[in-house]
């Protein structure tokens, strides 16, 4: 590699990360809390650094849970969502995929398929991804933008059952129990929340790709949904964490 071109990498690195370096300059949007109770295995004494485990309700016969199961429990038995998965920044990823199936599958962007084994194409955690697609990815939100959430779904739904099974960096298929669970949450979404996801995962997939929220639980009743990170004692959030809630926060989902 010439020094030059060794200079402009380096210089498109400090352009990418330098933002992030800066955590003071950065304005987080708060998100709300709320406080859950749970009963800890160990009640006698807390030692920061040790995982987090509680004691279930008596009727499961006092068996132990992670801190995210508590929470997930309280949000569909006390606060009556009908689904809940934890699968942290997997159903982001699964979620986009399902939606730019052949956008990041397109054989139309030279050299980034080389091997037949490929589960994803060789600029995908690169700033050059979207820049090589701007004008696919560009349309597809445009269309986004323009359609209803039906439209969507049946979009969708045809990718679903058309490439179900194959191999696909950050998805998993098997998150879900069905084409149908998958739509319910999907329906939760107002077209333009979708199109700012995936336009913010199009240009950043590689930063995308874990800090996400632990939770997601929806009603399929009241077609409502939300993004949940667990904290439990002393626990402290991550900088991705917050840049993920942050980007929740300011696009309402």
């Amino acid at each position: 590699m010439s020094q030059t071109k060794k200079y402009l990498k380096l210089k498109e690195i400090k352009d990418e990360i330098g933002p992030l370096c800066a955590r003071e300059k950065y304005n987080f949007t708060e998100a709300p809390t709320v406080d859950i109770q749970g009963t800890l295995l160990h009640t006698s004494e807390f030692i920061p650094g040790r995982k987090n485990v509680f004691i279930d309700s008596p009727s499961k016969n006092g068996m132990t849970i992670s801190v995210e199961q508590v929470a997930l429990n309280h949000y569909i038995n006390v606060l009556g969502y009908t689904h809940g998965k934890h699968a942290e920044t997997t159903t982001l990823t699964t979620l986009y995929a399902i939606l730019f199936w052949e956008i990041i599958w397109t054989n139309s962007v030279y050299n980034v398929f080389v091997d037949t084994f490929q589960h994803a194409p060789l600029d995908l955690q690169t700033k050059d991804f979207y820049r090589n697609r701007k004008e696919i990815i560009d349309n597809r939100l445009k269309l986004f933008s323009s359609s209803s959430i039906e439209d969507i779904c049946r979009m969708a739904s045809d990718c679903w059952n058309s490439n179900y099974g194959y191999q696909c960096y950050g998805v998993n298929f098997e998150l879900f129990e069905s084409l149908e669970e998958f739509l319910s949450l999907l329906k939760c979404f107002r077209p333009q929340q979708l199109v700012n996801l995936c336009e913010y995962i199009s240009k950043n997939y590689r930063y995308c790709r874990s800090g996400g929220p632990d939770l997601v639980i929806w009603s399929d009743e009241t077609d409502m949904v939300k993004f949940v990170e667990v904290k439990g004692p002393g626990d402290h959030l991550s900088y991705k964490q917050m840049i993920w809630l942050d980007f929740m926060v300011k696009n309402s989902i």
